[in-house]
């Protein structure tokens, strides 16, 4: 968890910044959960739970990220942002392909 946190510089940063942060990425999260909702249809978890996931999803793929030596930086975050985003839709996708019937 503290690899994940440095990651993204906690310690600079102010609570306000986090705050700020934390619901930017809900908000993202959310539409992004909507939008899986409709496209997956019945295949679908719920809105909630489409967020939860892609939430998991995306700090699995940071934590991969980091853990390989590519921790993002100011200057270097949109490969982190593409496998972040990555990981979350690949993760529920994968769900979603366990949920269906055989």
């Amino acid at each position: 968890m503290s690899l994940l946190l440095n990651s993204i510089g906690w310690k600079y940063m102010t609570t306000g910044d986090l705050i700020f942060m934390f619901c930017m990425a809900g908000g993202v999260f959310l539409v992004m959960a909507y939008l899986t909702d409709v496209l997956l249809e019945r295949l679908s978890f719920g809105i909630i739970m489409n967020t939860i996931l892609l939430m998991a999803g995306a700090i699995f793929g940071l934590v991969v990220l980091s853990w390989l030596g590519y921790a993002p930086t100011r200057r270097n975050f949109i490969p982190a942002i593409f496998a972040c985003g990555m990981s979350s839709v690949l993760f529920i996708i994968v769900l979603a392909a366990m949920k269906r019937p055989a």
